[in-house]
């Protein structure tokens, strides 16, 4: 009834309708002992590096989060997106790798809750212990 080309545009225009998009970043700080007001210190593309973002399923039972749904990238400016199924999630930064990288640690994750055709943003900080 709608040929190939027809059916083809369908299933793609449901496809990328059953999805949504999370967007975030990721901050990192203190980057000094002492903070000028006023000043905003900005991370080096390097202090990304060994870092990822780690998309765990949330459901009802906490203890299934410890599965990784998905692993996504950190851009050099701490910026990171991705498309996702519906459905409600914990977001986290984590070591791409199981080497500890001094005293920067990540803080706790967040929930999220993912609508198709929709688009949840998400910040998220990274501790250097620098006091």
């Amino acid at each position: 009834m709608f040929g190939f080309l027809g059916t083809f545009g369908i299933a793609l225009a449901l496809s990328q309708t059953l999805t949504g998009t999370l967007k975030g970043h990721v901050d990192i700080g203190p980057l000094s002992p002492v903070q000028k007001i006023g000043v905003k210190e900005t991370p080096s593309p390097a202090m990304y590096k060994g870092y990822e973002i780690h998309v765990k399923a949330a459901p009802e039972n906490a203890k299934m989060l410890t599965k990784v749904y998905k692993r996504v990238e950190i851009d050099k400016h701490g910026d990171f997106t991705t498309t996702l199924s519906p459905g409600r999630y914990r977001v986290e930064v984590s070591q791409a790798n199981t080497a500890r990288r001094g005293f920067m640690h990540p803080f706790p994750g967040q929930y999220i809750t993912v609508v198709a055709g929709k688009t949840v943003t998400t910040k998220l900080f990274i501790d250097t212990g620098i006091r």
